[in-house]
């Protein structure tokens, strides 16, 4: 199984990056900002850390996964999940 986070600061090459290597290894790859954000009809609204811990757990139940994103509280539990 691969779980890969990858962290770093604003405008650093992570989607990018990620967007590469997920082709590569063949694993879906997700923004952290989609986590920590959901969509709304009236735009976006930002999840708690619970809510975001939540959508953390099922991605991790899907298997393979590749995260990216700057840090965040609920980055803490992403570190302990990934390979």
């Amino acid at each position: 199984m691969k779980k890969i986070y990858i962290i770093g600061d604003v405008a650093s090459g992570k989607t990018t990056f990620s967007k590469k290597l997920s082709r590569k290894i063949n694993i879906p790859s997700y923004e952290l900002d989609s986590i920590a954000w959901s969509k709304t009809g009236k735009g976006r609204n930002k999840r708690t850390d619970e809510e975001q811990i939540k959508a953390i757990n099922e991605i991790n139940e899907t298997g393979n996964w590749l995260i990216e994103g700057t840090f965040r509280k609920s980055s803490h539990h992403l570190f302990e999940l990934s390979d």
